[in-house]
Parts: C-alpha cells; sequence; structure tokens
C-alpha cells in the first residue's frame, strides 16, 4: 500500500528472516516458534468466529450456521493437517 493514497497501513502478522550462509541457510523464527504462532493465529480466528451470533433464525441453516463440535474437530484437522504437513 502507497503512503500517499490515504489508505490505512496495516502491520504484517508476522515477519520471517532467511539467513542464507555459505554452508547453511537458517530460518527465523524457527520451527516450533512459527508453528506456535499460526496456532494462536488459528485459535483467535476461531474464536472470533464464532463469537458471532447466528445471521439466520431459519431452522433449515443451522446446520451451516450453528457450531458443531464433531464439524470443529474435523475443520481444525483439515486445517492443521494442510498448514503443519
Amino acid at each position: 500500500m502507497a503512503e500517499d493514497d490515504g489508505s490505512p497501513q496495516l502491520a504484517p502478522l508476522f515477519i520471517t528472516e532467511f539467513v542464507l550462509e555459505l554452508n547453511s541457510l537458517t530460518f527465523l523464527p524457527d520451527r516450533e516458534e512459527f508453528h506456535d504462532g499460526i496456532s494462536e493465529v488459528l485459535k483467535r480466528f476461531q474464536q472470533c468466529v464464532l463469537s458471532v451470533l447466528n445471521l439466520v433464525p431459519d431452522s433449515y441453516f443451522d446446520a451451516f450456521t450453528r457450531y458443531s463440535s464433531a464439524s470443529r474437530v474435523a475443520v481444525c484437522a483439515e486445517i492443521g493437517h494442510h498448514v503443519f504437513a
């Protein structure tokens, strides 16, 4: 985003760094710290989504709009598989 267009500047979600040396390539943050950071982002996103009240009162849409522990486990497992594989 350009500073002169009047749009707000967004801070990056996280910053990574690659250090290339003669005999090595280092990634900062390390894998564990990166994993913990992404897990925290996903947890906060889930809390945000689950805090929204049902926008559709018709019970026909309950399967799509209501929280279900079974679907939560399946979705989180699917996301976790792709993110941390």
